[in-house]
């Protein structure tokens, strides 16, 4: 299954979702969980490279797998379990929103097995606060190849910081007042307007500008 064009073209694994699925101990009030259990079915045995996925209100997860034998690939029955992560923190505090609703990308090169003819991931989903009763994950994508963090990447974030930059000086220069010191050694300026200037505004102290920092653009 295709997801994405060009060079964003990356290759996903078709699954079904079971869950989440609120697990109880016998002590425990039935109307709050804390740990639920949400099984990815994949349609057929597949390598993963990455999983991406976006919070909701989970604090940490656990994962596991279940891969078919290499001399059985449609024996589904049965199979042990592996450990993927053992734990993963979406929510640092789990009273508080910080990564609440962030995305998040698992890769293969943080397993601590193989993560090829994989049929099944199992998510153990905890969240220990009271605060929110309901926790799960969304918008799940499972990709067969590793994610792609070279030459793209670099550039897409140099982008995004040359942006943010021009953003930041084109509100300072909308936002700070000329300094008229420049404009009165200006040589195409008369004298007669220069007069006038002096009358008008007086110099401003230039220790207070704030400086300007030059990047070079790149050529598209």
């Amino acid at each position: 299954m295709a997801n994405g064009e060009g060079l964003f073209f990356r290759e996903t694994a078709e699954f079904t979702v079971k869950g989440p699925i609120p697990l109880f101990c016998e002590e425990e009030k039935r109307n709050v969980s804390g740990c639920g259990v949400l099984d990815l079915h994949l349609v057929k045995p597949s390598r993963i490279g990455e999983i991406v996925f976006r919070n909701y209100y989970t604090a940490t997860i656990n994962i596991l797998i279940q891969r078919t034998a290499e001399n059985d690939p449609s024996n589904r029955k049965n199979l042990p379990w592996e450990m993927w992560i053992p734990k993963k923190v979406l929510m640092p505090s789990p009273h508080l929103e910080e990564g609440c609703n962030e995305l998040f990308s698992l890769s293969a090169t943080e397993s601590l097995t193989e993560l090829d003819r994989v049929v099944l991931v199992r998510f153990i989903l905890r969240q220990p606060s009271p605060i929110w009763n309901v926790f799960r994950l969304e918008e799940i994508n499972i990709f067969t190849e590793l994610p792609r963090l070279g030459a793209i990447a670099a550039e897409f974030h140099e982008a995004q910081r040359l942006l943010e930059l021009m953003r930041k000086q084109t509100v300072l220069a909308l936002t700070t007042l000329p300094q008229y010191d420049d404009l009165l050694m200006d040589p195409t300026l008369s004298a007669a307007a220069k007069q006038q200037l002096q009358q008008v505004a007086p110099p401003i102290d230039n220790s207070q500008a704030i400086p300007y920092e030059i990047q070079k653009l790149p050529i598209t």
